[in-house]
């Protein structure tokens, strides 16, 4: 290439250089006054032109039975299946202390404006 050539390149480089400026600049100045907590924002901003990154991503890996899970999805149904399982132990071990409601004695206001409930033991649920 001519010296012409790469003159003029570069001066478009400039060019273009100061247009992406200008258009980030008018980005993140409309970003940062149409949101509520401008300091986190700018924070946010700030980050992202460092190279920083402001989003915590972490890897959760379980040790269940002899078995390392690191699948989200597989982590997830894991939590899922936990919860269920003591929940069911739990009503299991308290089902002969667990008294029902008498619903005969309950007096109920009710109003039309409300979502009104009735109580239920956990036999039927």
């Amino acid at each position: 290439m001519k010296k012409k050539d790469l003159e003029y390149i570069e001066q478009h480089r400039k060019i273009y250089r100061r247009v992406i400026q200008e258009a980030t600049r008018r980005e993140n100045n409309n970003y940062i006054s149409s949101s509520k907590n401008k300091w986190k924002v700018a924070w946010q901003i700030i980050n992202k032109e460092l190279g920083k990154s402001f989003i915590n991503n972490k890897n959760i890996e379980l040790r269940w039975e002899k078995n390392k899970i690191s699948n989200p999805r597989a982590t997830a149904e894991l939590f899922n299946s936990y919860f269920v399982e003591i929940i069911e132990k739990l009503t299991d071990q308290n089902s002969g202390t667990h008294t029902t409601y008498n619903m005969t004695n309950l007096k109920i206001n009710t109003c039309p404006q409300t979502i009104l409930i009735n109580p239920v033991s956990e036999n039927e649920v």
